[in-house]
């Protein structure tokens, strides 16, 4: 949708990154870690280009931030209320045995991103499944001679577990991706099209430290230099639980 390439392709944004352990082990869809929630855990990260390999290259252009600053009750469950400067589009977290779980601050949100997030609790990561789905939403846009209608959808997808170091501490990597599924059906001045359309980001969850990293993979030719996606990875982190 014309409307949906600004906007959507942003949506959500986590990546699996190749780590110190290049033995990464299959999905087995029954693992559990720890996701620590609680008030005044913070986490900064860099954020880099990627080589030709995928890997961070160079020092950080950036940084950007993850801060924990309130827990309530939030349509219906327990949670816990970011501040963040990061790429992550959740407002709020929660957890339990089965999933961690994310809401966007959706009262807040433009008209057309009301149009195209849902006003309900999405599952970021499924402790017993290794398929699962996201959201999906289906979207109407209405403008004069053109009209868009189709179904926004994000499914995840593990892909492994691998180890890290982390202040001096091995550390488990859970490794999935979040793929976006635009399909829709474009009419303009009478003429109408179908558009089917993929946008993939990968996630790293650092067992009893959060999110480990944020990764856009992408090889685009420019006249100059070859661009091969940007990433977000821990630098430092503040836990009180």
């Amino acid at each position: 949708m014309r409307a949906t390439n600004t906007i959507l392709l942003v949506l959500f944004c986590f990546t699996s990154i190749s780590c110190s352990d290049d033995n990464i082990t299959a999905p087995n869809g029954g693992e559990s870690f720890e996701f620590p929630l609680a008030i005044g855990n913070e986490w900064t990260y860099g954020l880099y280009k990627l080589d030709v390999n995928h890997e961070p290259a160079g020092d950080p252009i950036i940084q950007k931030f993850v801060k924990i600053i309130d827990k309530i009750e939030y349509k219906g469950k327990t949670s816990y209320e970011v501040d963040k400067s990061s790429s992550l589009i959740y407002k709020y977290y929660s957890k339990d045995d089965n999933a961690i779980y994310g809401h966007v601050d959706y009262e807040n949100l433009s008209s057309d991103g009301k149009n195209y997030y849902p006003d309900y609790w999405m599952k970021i990561y499924d402790f017993h499944n290794d398929n699962w789905t996201v959201y999906s939403k289906d979207v109407k846009v209405e403008d004069g001679d053109y009209k868009a209608e189709g179904t926004i959808a994000m499914f995840g997808e593990k892909i492994g577990k691998t180890t890290t170091i982390l202040n001096k501490i091995v550390v488990d990597l859970y490794e999935f991706r979040a793929i976006l599924s635009i399909e829709s059906t474009e009419t303009n001045n009478g003429s109408v099209e179908s558009y089917s359309e993929k946008d993939t980001t990968y996630i790293t969850f650092a067992d009893g430290i959060g999110i480990y990293s944020i990764a856009e993979r992408k090889v685009e030719k420019d006249e100059e230099f070859m661009f091969y996606g940007t990433e977000e990875r821990l630098i430092k982190y503040i836990l009180f639980e």
